[in-house]
Protein backbone atom coordinates (compact mmCIF):
# COMPACT_ATOMS: atom_id res chain seq x y z
CA UNK A 1 0.00 0.00 0.00
CA UNK A 2 1.64 3.19 -1.17
CA UNK A 3 0.67 6.59 -2.44
CA UNK A 4 1.49 6.05 -6.07
CA UNK A 5 5.02 4.77 -5.79
CA UNK A 6 5.65 6.55 -2.48
CA UNK A 7 5.56 5.39 1.10
CA UNK A 8 3.49 7.40 3.57
CA UNK A 9 6.60 9.21 4.84
CA UNK A 10 7.53 10.39 1.36
CA UNK A 11 3.92 11.38 0.74
CA UNK A 12 3.82 13.30 4.02
CA UNK A 13 7.08 15.10 3.27
CA UNK A 14 5.57 16.46 0.05
CA UNK A 15 2.25 17.19 1.81
CA UNK A 16 4.09 19.06 4.58
CA UNK A 17 6.08 21.09 2.04
CA UNK A 18 2.91 22.33 0.36
CA UNK A 19 1.05 22.68 3.68
CA UNK A 20 3.55 25.29 4.86
CA UNK A 21 2.66 27.42 1.85
CA UNK A 22 -1.05 27.44 2.72
CA UNK A 23 -0.60 29.08 6.14
CA UNK A 24 -3.60 27.06 7.36
CA UNK A 25 -3.94 26.31 11.06
CA UNK A 26 -3.16 22.87 12.52
CA UNK A 27 -6.78 21.57 12.62
CA UNK A 28 -7.28 22.48 8.95
CA UNK A 29 -4.04 20.79 7.93
CA UNK A 30 -4.86 17.67 9.96
CA UNK A 31 -8.28 17.48 8.34
CA UNK A 32 -6.76 17.89 4.89
CA UNK A 33 -4.20 15.15 5.60
CA UNK A 34 -6.83 12.73 6.88
CA UNK A 35 -9.10 13.43 3.90
CA UNK A 36 -6.21 12.69 1.53
CA UNK A 37 -5.58 9.23 3.01
CA UNK A 38 -6.66 6.06 1.28
CA UNK A 39 -9.70 4.27 2.69
CA UNK A 40 -7.65 1.56 4.43
CA UNK A 41 -5.69 4.09 6.49
CA UNK A 42 -8.84 6.10 7.22
CA UNK A 43 -10.47 2.94 8.57
CA UNK A 44 -7.50 2.32 10.87
CA UNK A 45 -7.90 5.85 12.28
CA UNK A 46 -11.38 5.07 13.61
CA UNK A 47 -11.20 5.36 17.37
CA UNK A 48 -7.82 7.09 17.39
CA UNK A 49 -7.83 10.07 19.73
CA UNK A 50 -7.65 13.39 17.91
CA UNK A 51 -4.18 14.84 18.26
CA UNK A 52 -2.97 18.44 18.47
CA UNK A 53 -0.30 18.72 15.81
CA UNK A 54 0.11 17.69 12.22
CA UNK A 55 3.47 16.04 12.93
CA UNK A 56 2.05 13.99 15.80
CA UNK A 57 -0.84 12.88 13.62
CA UNK A 58 1.56 11.97 10.81
CA UNK A 59 3.61 9.85 13.23
CA UNK A 60 0.50 7.94 14.29
CA UNK A 61 -0.57 7.46 10.67
CA UNK A 62 2.91 6.28 9.72
CA UNK A 63 2.80 3.70 12.52
CA UNK A 64 -0.54 2.44 11.24
CA UNK A 65 0.80 2.40 7.68
CA UNK A 66 3.77 0.29 8.79
CA UNK A 67 1.48 -2.10 10.69
CA UNK A 68 -0.68 -2.55 7.59
CA UNK A 69 2.42 -3.30 5.49
CA UNK A 70 3.66 -5.85 8.02
CA UNK A 71 0.28 -7.57 8.08
CA UNK A 72 0.11 -7.63 4.30
CA UNK A 73 3.58 -9.14 4.00
CA UNK A 74 2.81 -11.71 6.67
CA UNK A 75 -0.15 -13.08 4.73
CA UNK A 76 1.34 -13.15 1.23
CA UNK A 77 1.34 -16.80 0.13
Amino acid sequence: MTYGSKSFLLYFAKFHHYAKETRWNEPALINCLVESLNSKLKAFLIGVKLLDTLTTYANVINGLYNNILRLALKYIP
